[in-house]
C-alpha cells in the first residue's frame, strides 16, 4: 500500500461518503514501468488481459506504458481508448464463428487472432488478417513417466497437423503460437517447457516463429524471478523471435482494498454479527476479502462475521477473529468504518446493484 493510500485510509472517517473499492495506482504504475524497462531489454512485449481490470483509466495508463492488450471479443476491443496507433491487440477467442475481423482495425492499431480448431480455420481463410495457432498447454506437458498430465485445459489445439497447412500457405500472416496455461501452477520450468515445444513444433512443421505468446500466469513466477525467467528464455529463443506475455495479476495482485461502514451489529452465541453497506454480492464479486483489523492492545479477540446490506443470506464477506478494542466490550461500533484488503480486481466488472443497493463507487489513489 503506497503512502498517499494508507493516509486516505486513515482519516476515512472525515471524509467518508459510501463504500467504495480502492485501487493503488502508485503500485500499478511502479509495476508497469518495470515491464516496460524488462520488455525493452529482452525483446518481450507485455500485454494487458483487458479482463483482468474493465476501468477506462486501466486501459488509458496501460497504453502509455505496455504494448497493447488480450481480448476475448470485440465488446472488450470497444471499451479500449481511441486510438492505439501501432499497439497490439491480440484475439484469443473460443467463440470466434467467422464474424468481420476488420472491425477489430478501427484504432490505429495491429491486429492478430489466434485459432485453435479446423472450422476457425475455414472461416478465417477468406480474411487477410494475421493469425497465429493457440496450442492446448496439457497437450505439452507430461509427468516424470512421459505420459500426459491428467489436468485437462479446454483451449487450444493438441494436434497441429491440419492447421499447420494454413499457416505454411499463410506464412506472411502467421504469427506464430499462443499458449494458454490457466489451469496449472506456473513456474519457470513450465514455461521454458511451453517455449521449447513451441519451437520443436515449429521446426516439424517448417514454419516461421516470429513471436512466441505465452500467455500468463507470472504471478506465480513474480518480479523477484521474471529477470531469470527472461533470461533462459532468450538463451533458448532466436533473438528475432518476440516473446509476449499477458501480464493480469502480475499487474494487479494486491492493489485493490475496499471500505464499508458499519450500519447494525449484534452478538449471539455464535460470536458478533456485523451488517455493513458494503456488500459481497453486489460489490465484491470474485474477491476473497481479508479483513484489516483495528490497532489495539487487547489480547482479546472474538468471531466476527460480516455481513453486506442485501437481504440475500449468502451476503457475507467472510468471518474474522478481532481483537477488541481498548475498555470496549465489542469489536466495532456503529458508524465505524471497515477496510478489507485482497480485492481482486475483477471485481470491478461485476460491481453492481441488487436489492436496492447501489453500485460502489470505484476510487483510485
Amino acid at each position: 500500500m503506497s503512502d498517499r493510500l494508507s493516509q486516505f485510509i486513515y482519516h476515512l472517517d472525515y471524509v467518508y461518503d459510501g463504500p467504495a473499492l480502492l485501487f493503488d495506482l502508485t503500485i500499478f504504475k511502479e509495476r508497469l514501468q518495470r515491464l516496460r524497462e524488462l520488455g525493452d531489454r529482452y525483446n518481450c512485449q507485455f500485454l494487458m488481459p483487458v479482463k483482468a481490470f474493465r476501468h477506462p483509466l486501466i486501459y488509458q495508463i496501460t497504453s502509455e506504458v505496455l504494448w497493447g492488450f488480450d481480448i476475448s471479443n470485440y465488446n472488450e476491443y470497444a471499451g479500449l481508448p481511441t486510438p492505439l496507433t501501432n499497439k497490439l491487440v491480440s484475439l484469443t477467442d473460443p467463440a470466434f464463428d467467422g464474424y468481420d475481423l476488420q472491425l477489430f482495425l478501427t484504432k490505429q492499431n495491429n491486429f492478430r487472432i489466434y485459432i485453435e480448431t479446423l472450422s476457425q480455420v475455414k472461416k478465417l481463410q477468406s480474411q487477410q488478417i494475421d493469425f497465429g495457432i493457440r496450442l492446448n498447454s496439457s497437450s505439452l506437458l507430461t509427468r516424470e513417466d512421459g505420459e500426459p498430465l491428467d489436468s485437462y485445459s479446454r483451449f487450444g489445439i493438441s494436434n497441429l497437423t491440419e492447421l499447420a497447412k494454413l499457416a505454411e500457405s499463410a506464412s506472411d500472416r502467421f504469427v506464430g503460437f499462443h499458449i494458454h496455461h490457466g489451469l496449472h501452477e506456473n513456474s519457470l520450468d513450465t514455461i521454458l517447457t511451453f517455449a521449447r515445444q513451441a519451437i520443436a513444433l515449429a521446426d516439424q512443421f517448417q514454419l516461421p516463429l516470429p513471436s512466441i505468446d505465452l500467455g500468463g500466469g507470472l504471478a506465480e513466477i513474480g518480479f523477484s524471478q521474471l529477470e531469470s525467467l527472461l533470461i533462459e528464455l532468450r538463451r533458448l529463443v532466436r533473438s528475432h523471435t518476440v516473446l509476449i506475455f499477458e501480464a493480469g495479476k502480475m499487474l494487479f495482485e494486491d492493489i485493490g482494498f475496499a471500505y464499508g461502514k458499519v450500519k447494525s451489529l449484534q452478538c449471539d452465541r455464535r460470536g458478533w454479527s456485523v451488517t455493513l453497506d458494503l456488500s459481497k454480492s453486489c460489490h465484491l464479486r470474485w474477491s476473497q476479502p481479508q479483513l484489516i483489523v483495528p490497532d489495539s492492545t487487547s489480547a482479546t479477540q472474538v468471531p466476527v462475521s460480516i455481513y453486506g446490506a442485501t437481504c440475500n443470506e449468502g451476503d457475507r464477506l467472510g468471518e474474522f477473529l478481532v481483537p477488541l478494542p481498548n475498555v470496549k466490550s465489542s469489536p466495532y461500533q456503529e458508524g465505524d468504518i471497515v477496510v478489507f484488503k485482497n480485492i481482486n480486481c475483477y471485481s470491478v466488472s461485476w460491481n453492481t446493484s441488487f436489492n436496492g443497493i447501489k453500485p460502489a463507487e470505484v476510487k483510485f489513489f
